[in-house]
């Protein structure tokens, strides 16, 4: 009976760590299924209907890597049961592999292994495959869904096919609401050059002509990540990419920045998560609220687009910070490619978060919850719960519609004028070019899972309160 390996989200590109785990078995020479449901859709390839009574998968492989995957887990789990199915050995790997654990009782599993960072010696261990060169890298997208299927890149006047890899793993960093630190203390690992560029090499054979860089950080290892981004744009010249960089690496290195552009870098995500610095001291960004400007400054300068990320809601956000971010969005020109979910996400404080050791937090802090994988916690302020419900409220229904993203900005800003009991002052707009590269993912890793995710999962024979 073939092994499965199951993801049920990633950002909306190929699962990296189910990659990872196809390679694995591509070098034991042993065979396997993946199933990825965010582009299937279809569970009855998990347990097919007409052996549904008292079947059983030997081995289930779950890559578990941000909050939203970890949500549709559970209803996985819950199709399986009701399906019933029975689970010989159980594997739950990544970020939120642990928080699922409890989820994952129902199943009764006979072998239940969980690793929040693990590496690829210990998941071939684990999983009884041969012995590994743990210096190398070797990611197999065989039995993946085919790139067309996953996120593009909106450029002016159409789209570019988008591939996915990793340079890293793990961060240098210890965000206080980022659960990376949690598992890898501030360590890093380096995956070999030759190794991610023959994965690109793969990608770009199947028709990817844009490569998302997805490390935590992309300057975490800057010499590193220079040496991938010559040797790309030297072997794929037409091929561009973008990465996640963090404010105070911009400002740090900003030498290279020019020469990112040059080589084919079309823009740079960047946590700003807040224009406060009481918020940003207490999340332990490592940047200020000037420093924002700064390292938009240097982007620019490159020729590079900024893509800024938030965290609006904090234990610390009052109605005047809220529009704060508002504010600046509007000032750079963003209003029309901010990706409205930015403005409506909400601190998470997994378990073992380094929030729970923090004097700032304390005050605020409430019981875990098993339904959120976070603990609650209340404002400062009491008004931003409305303000919060109403905004995610608003950019939900925006979601739904699939309207333009300054349209649900400008309610969002009205609806903040709203609370605030005045106009919010339209700040002088600074001279920058447009935005004209994104992703067609709108959603975003620290985010919960739509209404729509969520029934892409569930409407499927066999799941209580769906169809039969």
């Amino acid at each position: 009976m073939e092994p499965i390996v199951v993801s049920t989200y990633d950002l909306g590109h190929q699962p990296q760590l189910a990659a990872v785990i196809a390679g694995l078995y591509e070098q034991s020479n042993l065979n396997y299924k993946v199933i990825d449901l965010s582009v299937e859709t279809d569970m009855n390839k998990l347990a097919p209907i007409e052996s549904r009574a008292g079947s059983e998968i030997d081995t289930l492989i779950c890559t578990v890597g941000m909050l939203t995957s970890a949500m549709l887990f559970r209803d996985v789990f819950r199709y399986l049961v009701n399906a019933e199915v029975h689970i010989n050995r159980l594997f739950l790997y990544g970020l939120y592999a642990s928080d699922l654990a409890r989820e994952a009782e129902i199943l009764g599993a006979g072998e239940l292994i969980i690793r929040s960072a693990p590496t690829q010696t210990e998941i071939a261990r684990d999983l009884d495959l041969e012995p590994i060169d743990a210096r190398r890298y070797f990611p197999s997208r065989k039995r993946l869904g085919s790139l067309d299927r996953y996120k593009h890149v909106k450029v002016e006047g159409g789209k570019k096919v988008s591939g996915y890899v990793e340079t890293t793993g793990g961060c240098r960093h210890r965000c206080k609401h980022c659960p990376l630190p949690i598992h890898f203390n501030g360590k890093i690992s380096v995956n070999p050059l030759m190794d991610v560029l023959a994965d690109v090499e793969v990608q770009v054979a199947a028709g990817a002509t844009h490569v998302t860089v997805g490390d935590p950080d992309f300057f975490n290892a800057p010499i590193h990540a220079m040496k991938f981004a010559r040797e790309l744009h030297k072997r794929f010249s037409d091929t561009t990419f973008d990465c996640t960089i963090k404010i105070e690496h911009l400002i740090k290195h900003n030498r290279y920045l020019g020469e990112l552009g040059q080589l084919g870098c079309t823009f740079i995500t960047s946590a700003v998560e807040s224009m406060s610095d009481e918020i940003l001291d207490n999340l332990s960004k490592g940047h200020k609220r000037d420093e924002i400007y700064t390292a938009v400054s240097y982007v620019d300068n490159a020729g590079i687009d900024f893509h800024p990320s938030f965290v609006p809601f904090t234990p610390w956000t009052g109605k005047e910070d809220y529009e704060e971010i508002l504010r600046f969005v509007y000032q750079m020109g963003m209003e029309g490619f901010v990706e409205p979910v930015q403005l409506a996400i909400k601190l998470l404080v997994p378990e073992a978060s380094l929030l729970l050791s923090s004097k700032e937090f304390l005050p605020y802090k409430g019981s875990y919850s098993q339904e959120t994988f976070s603990y609650l916690w209340s404002y400062r302020e009491p008004a931003m719960a409305e303000l919060e419900l109403d905004v995610k409220a608003r950019v939900q229904k925006g979601e739904d519609d699939n309207e333009p993203f300054d349209e649900t900005f400008w309610d969002l800003w009205h609806i903040t004028e709203v609370y605030l009991d005045r106009e919010i002052l339209l700040p002088r707009k600074l001279e920058r070019k447009a935005m004209p590269v994104s992703s067609s993912e709108t959603w975003f890793c620290c985010a919960e899972p739509t209404a729509s995710q969520r029934i892409s999962i569930l409407d499927t024979p066999y799941v209580e309160g769906k169809r039969s």
